[in-house]
């Protein structure tokens, strides 16, 4: 009965999944059962036998790499990720750029087109149309004004000649010579007294062309009185014509101020300046570069309008 307990005990143990190899007892002088080795203060079973081997230190290893591959991916991905995004915000600041300077651009030249500037005008459209080709009719509106240019004549000044010991007078005693200094300053003079500041501004320009030192001061003079009350009319919307001379009378009053002029009329025409570059980013579309000008407007003098248009409206339509 013994024996066969035993018998049967040794049977469950070997069909138990948790049975492990008991090592035979080593004998002097027996050799070992194959795959068994003595290492020392133990006895080890053959390979297949040992707790894991080196099938766990394999797939150890796996495990590791696939999750140093996957940190990898993730920080690659991420850093993909971050360059992208802050490209497109440099690519899109740039094309907000580029697009407010076209459409001040053509704004401008615009306006210079209806104050007669067409030089100035023709390297606006140009640069609208080397910057944004197609851009509404800059194109069209170059070559409009290269057919003006083309077709202006360009007045070159006569050299005065010397005078000879008895010029011919005419009954008034100006001397018969059409561009002559004392007649460009005498029909300047004459339209000035009348008020014609368009027409004054032409005489004496031509007089400086002609001989810049021909009573030099009163010249200067009488040309920066011309611009700032021409300039003013502008500024003011009171030209009789009742067109738009914004630009216009922003540069009169400039040119009046390289002559000397340093009066009140400078502020005006930087204000006017200011408000020209808000309209001309809202003819092209650019609200959002428009809205901090309006609002350096507005701080300046939100009642202040033009031709029915007022600051304070511009900025509650299009907000803060």
């Amino acid at each position: 009965m013994r024996a066969n307990r035993g018998l049967a005990n040794k049977e469950q143990c070997v069909s138990s999944p948790n049975f492990t190899p008991q090592p035979p007892t080593p004998t002097p002088g027996q050799p070992l059962p194959p795959g068994w080795e003595i290492q020392p203060g133990r006895l080890l079973p053959p390979e297949p036998e040992r707790e894991g081997g080196w099938l766990g230190w394999v797939f150890a290893l796996a495990v590791m790499g696939a999750a140093a591959c996957l940190c990898a991916s993730i920080i690659l991905l991420a850093g993909f990720a971050g360059v992208r995004d802050a490209y497109t915000a440099i690519s899109t600041q740039a094309v907000q750029t580029r697009e407010a300077e076209v459409a001040t651009q053509y704004a401008r030249a615009r306006s210079e087109i209806e104050a007669g500037e067409f030089e100035l005008a023709a390297e606006r459209l140009e640069f609208v149309a080397t910057r944004a080709p197609g851009y509404r009719d800059a194109e069209q509106q170059l070559a409009v004004v290269q057919l003006r240019l083309s077709a202006t004549p360009t007045f070159t000044p006569t050299q005065p000649e010397p005078p000879s010991a008895t010029p011919p007078e005419q009954p008034g005693g100006t001397p018969d010579a059409p561009f002559a200094p004392a007649t460009l300053y005498s029909q300047g003079e004459s339209a000035l007294g009348v008020a014609l500041y368009e027409e004054a501004i032409a005489w004496f320009e031509a007089l400086r062309q002609t001989d810049p030192e021909y009573r030099r001061a009163e010249v200067r003079q009488n040309l920066i009185d011309a611009y700032t009350r021409q300039g003013t009319l502008y500024l003011r919307g009171q030209n009789a014509d009742g067109a738009d001379r914004l630009a216009v009378g922003v540069q009169y009053i400039y040119r009046a101020t390289d002559l000397g002029y340093s009066g009140p009329l400078i502020t005006e025409a930087d204000f006017v300046e200011l408000f020209l570059t808000a309209r001309g980013y809202l003819e092209g579309g650019l609200v959002e570069q428009a809205r901090p000008v309006l609002n350096r407007l507005c701080e300046l003098n939100c009642s202040w309008s033009y031709r029915g248009v007022s600051i304070e409206a511009l900025v509650q339509q299009y907000g803060r």
